[in-house]
């Protein structure tokens, strides 16, 4: 969604859908919205995403029931650490969340 139309009470035509996982290549105009999924690439175009708890869904559009500024809501790729940072000490027993950790990271 573009913050330009990021205003309460703005009513945006849903032009896509995209699922988490690989980049489907959508994009986003003035005044569009397209339905993004948790870990889902951010389209092309959109510069800040409103939670569907704070829209109303009529018909293919939506209504902005709060006003979304430029990067709300947005996660950067490699924004959960900083460079260098130690995610793990020698000898941490591997666990389940451990496992979803180095995964996040990129490591097998």
């Amino acid at each position: 969604m573009q913050s330009a139309a990021g205003r309460a009470g703005a009513r945006l035509p849903i032009v896509g859908e995209h699922p988490a996982g690989a980049d489907r290549g959508l994009t986003s105009g003035p005044g569009e919205a397209l339905r993004i999924f948790t870990g889902a690439p951010l389209p092309a175009g959109a510069d800040a995403v409103i939670m569907q708890e704070d829209v109303v869904r009529e018909d293919e559009c939506i209504v902005a029931q709060s006003a979304a500024e430029p990067g709300e809501f947005i996660r950067r790729q490699g924004s959960d650490l900083a460079r260098g940072q130690q995610i793990l000490t020698r000898g941490a027993p591997i666990l389940a969340q451990t496992l979803g950790l180095l995964a996040s990271q990129g490591l097998a």
